[in-house]
């Protein structure tokens, strides 16, 4: 109880389904093969659409909730959340790459964006018209 109403839900749920929402549907469009913006807009709707629910059943948002105003104004947050994102990034990026270079299966796909890549722009530019013929042949 707070100031007489009752506050549902827990803000670390609420957090937790704020960030997760924007990855998950991000890849999730990406993967049933929506193409270009549309994936990146579906997962921004999706995470707006967390946080109008989250301010509907609970009244407010987790964001403005004391401990999480006092995590994100510590002086050193900005340096913990660019470590974390560099550790994070360097780990995906690694993984990425080694996936790409011993498998096989990721050849075709790489060629295959290469090619969607040339052939959108082949009427601006001669060398991607070319490009585009050889890898669509």
């Amino acid at each position: 109880m707070r100031g007489g109403t009752r506050i549902k839900g827990h803000p670390d749920v609420w957090a937790f389904l704020t960030i997760v929402t924007f990855p998950i549907v991000l890849v999730t469009a990406d993967s049933l093969g929506i193409e270009g913006l549309w994936p990146f807009l579906v997962a921004a709707l999706a995470t707006a659409f967390v946080i109008v629910l989250e301010a509907a059943v609970r009244g407010r948002l987790w964001i403005f909730e004391k401990g999480f105003i006092d995590h994100i104004s510590h002086p050193e947050m900005p340096a913990r959340l660019v470590l974390v994102l560099g550790i994070t990034l360097l780990i995906l990026e690694s993984a990425l790459i080694f996936f790409v270079a011993s498998d096989r299966r990721f050849d075709l796909s790489l060629l295959g964006l290469v090619a969607r890549k040339q052939c959108a722009a082949r009427a601006y530019e001669a060398d991607a018209a070319r490009l585009c013929d050889l890898l669509t042949r």
